[in-house]
């Protein structure tokens, strides 16, 4: 182990790994004025069936950069710590986290059997709901 590892890390952090630091930023900021521009209100309202199809396109896209916001705002946590600490940039930042976190989620999926238990309670209740119409239509 190194002497200095928070020093080197820090040097690391705003010499070779900045620029990484950098396109994390900008992926955020870009998300962040897509959502401005979808909040912008457009003054058009005649108060028929297409203002209401707008509005809710609005709401359905402002949702999803919400969740982009989210979603690269934890990836980006994650995949600087990686270009601090390693020295890596920034894609395989990413990459790294994605795929100890893919890996984590199958390793609990399969050995806790959740599949199995879903597969059985999906089956009982299909089971019982033809039941119920076999019951209803005699």
């Amino acid at each position: 182990m190194p002497e200095n590892p928070l020093i080197l890390s820090l040097k690391r952090s705003v010499t070779t790994s900045f620029g990484s630091s950098c396109e994390a930023s900008f992926i955020l900021s870009i998300i962040q004025i897509l959502e401005i521009i979808a909040s912008l209100d457009i003054n058009s309202r005649s108060g028929g069936i297409a203002d209401l199809i707008v509005l809710l396109f609005k709401c359905i896209v402002l949702c999803l950069l919400r969740l982009l916001y989210y979603i690269f705002g934890i990836l980006n946590c994650y995949a600087l710590i990686y270009c601090g600490t390693f020295g890596v940039p920034y894609k395989e930042g990413c990459r790294r986290f994605l795929e100890l976190k893919v890996g984590i989620f199958i390793d609990v999926l399969f050995s806790s059997n959740i599949l199995v238990i879903f597969i059985i309670f999906l089956s009982i209740s299909i089971e019982i709901k033809v039941k119920i119409i076999i019951f209803i239509m005699v």
